[in-house]
Formats: structure tokens, sequence, C-alpha cells
């Protein structure tokens, strides 16, 4: 992603926990220095809120109280912001007779406070603390009576916690698993975490704090890859903004539009552009953007979902299992290129389909078909391919897309009838193994 990035405030240390005021301010921690720091977007200034922070993480703000886990001072607090710094009460410690390690991010949702915890030996290596809790949770504490819970899952390094702004669901990224998990949320009480998504896949490391916009749209930072990802609210990737080193935390302002991220030993801005739910579309124009955007999701697609490859005016087709992409360049190197990374794959293979049209249509009628013609045929040499009526391809997309995923790769040709058809198929599944298997299993057993 191209969108420009502000640096609003610099010359910090370790910057983390952003975190948004009603009144559009921005506080964020500082766990090199152990503040907690508030920037004003109206004035652009940023001053030192809180002095001595414990080396607080994530913070989160909710009626006109401040919330954070110090990870130096193995605690979860709560401040009174209308009564400054010097209100701070600890809500939690220990859990079940054990000093907590370190408590790194958090969010409420109605009244319960979820954050997670890890140790970290740097953090207490002066003053010679132990780890007393030996398993790396996602606690659950209970705004109304302090009861401390935890939530039944086997983390790695649960790191980022967030949850969506209806309060009806609960993601939580495993640092070291390179996994974001989500969980329903149902009469306060989460349900069973399930993974949203891979990072591995896509490529990435490192998922660290998080936000989620109105619109569904997941922000998340990644630590380790020095990037912000934006994902679609099926777990999709849109895209990854370069953020800096040490990106380790976001949050969106009141105006669902603009993004403050914590990242380089700085707090930086972006104005991100309007979402289309029923458009998940990425606009990809350079050619290893495009390229990446195929390598990330190839990774995803498997038997029966389908890439096409399409001339300038092929429609934007409202099934939901539709995404686009837009290369400004040519329709053959594209599908060059598209081929080799299908074919160069493991698990899948192509079935080829081209439009029937093509072979009736004259030079006479579209100069420059007939150089079209052959230099596809160079490409497709030795690859079976099947020709069908433009519009009973159509019918089988139609079909498909409404249980599959078809990735459609838009070029600049302006050449009628060009679009080529990738149906992919298990590559090392054949229909032959098929079909001996659906025998076999009729044939009665003993």
């Amino acid at each position: 992603l191209d969108w420009p990035i502000e640096i609003v405030s610099e010359g910090h240390g370790f910057t983390e926990g952003a975190s948004l005021l009603s009144d559009g301010k921005i506080f964020f921690s500082d766990m090199d220095k152990q503040v907690i720091n508030r920037f004003d977007p109206a004035s652009g200034s940023t001053e030192v809120w809180q002095e001595k922070s414990g080396q607080t993480n994530g913070l989160y703000i909710l009626n006109k109280h401040l919330y954070g886990c110090e990870a130096g001072g193995r605690a979860v607090v709560q401040y009174e912001l209308g009564k400054g710094p010097g209100s701070r009460k600890v809500l939690a410690t220990n859990f079940m007779g054990d000093n907590l390690g370190c408590p790194n991010d958090i969010t409420i949702i109605d009244d319960k406070l979820y954050f997670s915890e890890f140790w970290i030996p740097s953090f207490h290596s002066e003053t010679g603390e132990e780890r007393e809790i030996f398993r790396n949770r996602v606690y659950v504490l209970s705004l109304k009576n302090n009861k401390l819970d935890s939530l039944e899952f086997n983390f790695e390094t649960p790191n980022g916690v967030a949850s969506s702004p209806d309060g009806s669901l609960l993601f939580v990224g495993d640092i070291d698993a390179n996994i974001l998990y989500r969980a329903e949320v149902k009469e306060g009480k989460a349900g069973p975490l399930k993974m949203f998504a891979d990072l591995e896949k896509l490529g990435l490391q490192g998922p660290d704090g998080m936000t989620i916009a109105k619109d569904g749209r997941i922000f998340l930072a990644l630590y380790k890859s020095d990037k912000l990802l934006v994902l679609n609210p099926d777990g999709s990737a849109i895209g990854t903004l370069p953020t800096g080193p040490s990106t380790t935390n976001c949050i969106i302002a009141a105006d669902g539009k603009t993004l403050y991220i914590t990242a380089d030993n700085k707090l930086k801005r972006v104005i991100v552009p309007s979402y289309n739910p029923s458009q998940a579309t990425v606009q990809a124009e350079s050619s290893d953007n495009w390229k990446k955007v195929l390598e990330n999701d190839l990774h995803l697609l498997g038997h029966r979902n389908w890439i096409l490859v399409v001339d300038k005016a092929f429609p934007e087709q409202s099934s939901p299992g539709m995404k686009y992409i837009y290369v400004d360049q040519d329709l053959l190197p594209t599908l060059d290129e598209v081929l080799e990374q299908v074919e160069s794959s493991t698990h899948v293979k192509p079935i080829i389909y081209q439009d029937k049209e093509l072979t009736f249509i004259t030079e006479e009628q579209v100069p420059g078909i007939t150089a079209f013609r052959t230099d596809s045929n160079k490409i497709l040499e030795g690859r079976k391919v099947n020709t069908l009526l433009h519009d009973e391809v159509f019918g089988m997309l139609e079909k498909s897309s409404s249980l599959f995923k078809t990735l459609v790769i838009k070029t600049n040709c302006t050449l009628p009838y060009t679009s080529v058809f990738l149906q992919l198929d298990c590559a090392y599944w054949s229909p032959e193994n098929e079909q001996i298997m659906r025998q076999n299993m009729s044939i009665p057993q003993e």
C-alpha cells in the first residue's frame, strides 16, 4: 500500500499502546523512558502524562478511565483521567497465587478486561525478579468483581489483543506462532479461538498490536516485518504498509480514516482510503506489487478456485467470491508470469480455458488480433487449452464464485475475447486416482 505516512511525534524510546481519548487526543507508551505520553492533534504537541509508568505497554481508554499493562510492574492498572496519573489503581498482579510476568496488551468488552501476558527476562534483570507463571496466556478480568480467569488456549506467545467496535469479536495475535486468532463473544463470554489469518503463508511475521475499524477492516502491526498489515473482515489480505522498524501498535480515530501508528520510536499518522465491503478490490499498479499479491493469495487458493487474466473491458461482478487486481501492463506477459507462478507451486495446477470467439475475429475487425493469437499460442504451446463460448465460461464462474474464491487480474489489454481462465486443480491428486478411489469405496468390505 502506498498511503502517505506522516510523523506527528518523535524523539521517543520504544513506543507502544496507542489509545484514543474521546476528544481526539492519543495516549501512547514509551517503554524505554517508562512514561505515558499524550499527543494533541489540534496543537501537534506531545506531553508526558505519567512519569513513572512501570514500563506500561498496552493501553485502553473507556468511560473516562485509562487502563494499562505494566510489563515492568507486573500489573494491570487503572487511572481516572479526570484525576490524573496520581489516581493509579492496581487491578491485577497475580493469578492463583503466582505473580504475573509481563502484561502486554489489553482490550475491554462490556465488563470484561482481556489482557495478554508472557515473560520478558530483560525487564526484570536489574531487580532479579523471577518468573512464577510458566504458561503464556490471555487473561479475563471482571471489572465488576475483580475475578481473574484465563482463556483456555495453548498459545506460544500471545501479544496483540483487540476487539471489534461492537464487542462481538475478540482478536489475539500470537507473535511467535505468526497467527491471528478470532473468537466470537456472546453474552459477555468469548467462544473458542479459531485461526483467522496465517501470516506465515503471507510471508509475514510478528503480529503485535492492532485495531478494528467500524467497517470491519483489521489494521495489524507486524513487529518483525516492519509493516502494518490490512485485512478484510473475512481475513483476506488487502495489503501491507511499510511503517518502519518496531511497528508495535495502532489506533483508528473517531473519523474512521485517521490511523495512528507506534513505530520506529515515533508516533505516525496515515489517512486510510474509504472501504466498500462489497468490493474487496486491490489496486496493484506496479509489477512487483501485483506479483506479491498473487504469490500471497496462491498459498490460500486450491482445488476449484479460479484465476482469471482478463482484458480491460472484463466486467466487475457482484459475486462475493470475486477479488480484483488491476495490472497496468499487457495481457500476455501477465499471463506468462501467472502461469509460471501457478505451475511452480506444489499444490495446484491450471486447467486452461479461452474464449471460442477469439478464433473467429478477423484482422479487419480488430487490428492486432492476429499477432495476439500468434503470441498467445507461443505462450500456451505444449499446454492443453480448452475453448468455450464466453457466456459458458461466465456460467461456470457464476456457479463457482458462490462457494469458492476467484482472483481476477485485469490488464490494460483492449482486444476483445482475449481473456484466459485458469481453473485450479489439485497438483498431487489426479482424476484417475479419484476414480479408482471412488470405485474402491463401492467395493463391499469383508
